[in-house]
Order: C-alpha cells, then structure tokens, then sequence
C-alpha cells in the first residue's frame, strides 16, 4: 500500500515538474511563431499545475497550508481556451490575439467566485474543509467548499474543456480543407510535420477529455475510487506533449509558406 501512495504521488508530481519546465522552455524560446510556443507553454502549464496539486494530496502539505488549497485549480479551466488559441495561432500563422479572446476565460473566473466561501473562512475553519475533503477521495472530485452544488465543479470544469476541444477541431478540419486548395505547390508537403503533429494534439485532447468525463461520472456517481486512474490519464498527456517536442522540435518553428 505505501509502495502505490507513493507512486501515486511520484508519478503525478513529477509530471507537473517536467510540464512546468517544458512550459518554460517554451515561453522562452523563438523560432518562428514565438506566440504560438507560449500558448502551448500555457497549455502544459494548466495541465501541469492540477498535476502537482493533485500530488500534494498525498501529503501533508494542504493540512500545514490550508489556505493553499485548491488555490491555483482554475488553471484546468484555462487548457481548453489555451489549446483552441494556439492551434488557432498555428493554423493562421497569427502573431497577436483579440480582445474579444479575453472572454474565454470567463469560466476560470466563475471558478474562482465559486471559491469565494472558501476564502473568506479563518485558516481553522479552512483547515476543517480541506480534512474533510481529504478523509475521502470523492469529496477531493466534488468540491463542496463552494457555492456551487457538490459535483457540478468537475462536469462544468470537462464540459468547457471538451467544448474547446471539439472547436477545435472544427477549426482544424476547415483549415485542412482550405490547405487542401492552396495554390502553392508543395504546400501541405512542407508543413506535413506541423500538420500531424495539430492532429495527434487534437486528437489526444479529445480522448483524454473523453475518458475524464466517462471516469468522472463513475467516480461521483459510485463508490469506485478511480482517482488515480484520472491522474493517469492527465499524467499520459503531458508525457505525449513533452515527448513530441523532444524528438520533432521542427514544429517549433511554425507553418512554411503562405497558408490560407
């Protein structure tokens, strides 16, 4: 049992400090498209971020840091906007955003007025909550510190991720078609590398989305503890980010020619 606590927590901490430090490297580098590398440093890091608080569960660090608890979650509701942005940025070779883009993240901070009960406790009674929480892995997925009923958190956290995702991949398909028609020759051979690499992205999003929300319904809806099973599946995509860039960091370098 404490061989798998710990692998548990190793796993899943690691993962989120290996994501951070690819989202640094990311936010630095310039080849090319340098808003592009950011946005998708920002995908790892609200990937990342839930990673390692999720860790950190595993310990004593949120009963030593009560107020800590849960204080960066609305990272996970910013991966959605994050990843639409980028590959928008990417498709469209794009070197600035819109104002009206600001509004994406609108959810994250809903989430963060959904804390606001939490908040305002004195650091006993936060102490309180996050023991309560933690006697049972269900409660870590139902986040019943806030005004919003015991569940709704976690679906309206996948719903908003999976919305995204999807338009996405709209996006994505629209733009394969118009590449498709492009008057420059060549023109989807020289970005072959960058056009797989949007649809594996896309692609594992969607699945991982998917199979969150299906693990999700089970975890709030019956006494299977598949807490770790969702860690895995966050653990696997940053795992599937980090290793594409490593071995085709040609994609860095954003699209060749002019795309439509």
């Amino acid at each position: 049992m404490q061989t798998i606590s710990s692998f548990l927590f190793i796993l899943p901490f690691c993962c989120g400090l290996l994501g951070l430090l690819l989202a640094v490297i990311l936010f630095w580098i310039n080849k090319g498209n340098w808003l592009a590398a950011r946005l998708l440093g920002g995908v790892v890091t609200a990937i990342s971020i839930p990673l390692i608080e999720n860790a950190l569960y595993l310990t004593s660090f949120y009963q030593t840091y009560p107020f800590l608890y849960r204080l960066l979650s609305a990272a996970s509701f910013c991966i959605g906007p994050l990843s639409y942005l980028y590959v928008r940025t990417m498709v469209t070779q794009g070197f600035r955003l819109k104002r009206t883009d600001a509004l994406f993240f609108l959810p994250a901070i809903l989430y963060q007025l959904h804390r606001i009960p939490f908040s305002l406790l004195t650091n006993t009674e936060k102490l309180q909550v996050v023991e309560r929480a933690l006697q049972e892995t269900k409660n870590v997925a139902a986040e019943p510190e806030g005004w919003l009923p015991v569940g709704w958190v976690a679906l309206f956290r996948i719903v908003v991720g999976i919305s995204f995702i999807i338009a996405q991949f709209v996006l994505l398909s629209k733009w394969k078609k118009q590449l498709a028609l492009a008057l420059e020759p060549g023109l989807i051979e020289k970005n072959a590398e960058n056009i797989r690499w949007l649809n594996w992205f896309t692609g594992v999003l969607i699945f991982s989305y998917a199979l969150l929300l299906l693990e999700t319904l089970l975890h709030l809806g019956s006494n299977i503890t598949l807490g770790p099973i969702i860690v895995l599946t966050i653990c696997l995509s940053v795992l599937f980010i980090a290793f594409y860039l490593f071995t085709r960091p040609v994609i860095l370098y954003g699209m060749a020619g002019l795309i439509p």
